[in-house]
């Protein structure tokens, strides 16, 4: 996904080591992974209104059951919005 400038990949060691980590670090993000960044580009994907089913192919689940923890939270807020709207 990210290359240097000769063109070759970057391991993901060294981006997360060089670049993301001092970079959470100046703004105030303690203990920042790689895949904090997944999980963020999941949450967005389901908050946008893709289904949990079209976001787990997408990245590769093989079950749906493997995002719940992230989508429960998006089904509360929808079962409140029919609540208000009722």
């Amino acid at each position: 996904m990210f290359t240097s400038e000769g063109g070759t990949q970057v391991s993901q060691s060294n981006l997360r080591n060089r670049v993301l980590v001092p970079a959470a670090e100046r703004v105030g993000i303690e203990g920042f992974t790689t895949y904090d960044l997944r999980h963020t580009a999941i949450s967005l994907w389901l908050m946008r209104g893709l289904s949990p089913f079209e976001v787990s192919r997408m990245v590769g689940h093989t079950t749906v059951g493997t995002l719940w923890h992230l989508y429960e939270g998006e089904l509360h807020k929808k079962i409140d919005r029919l609540g208000a709207e009722a």
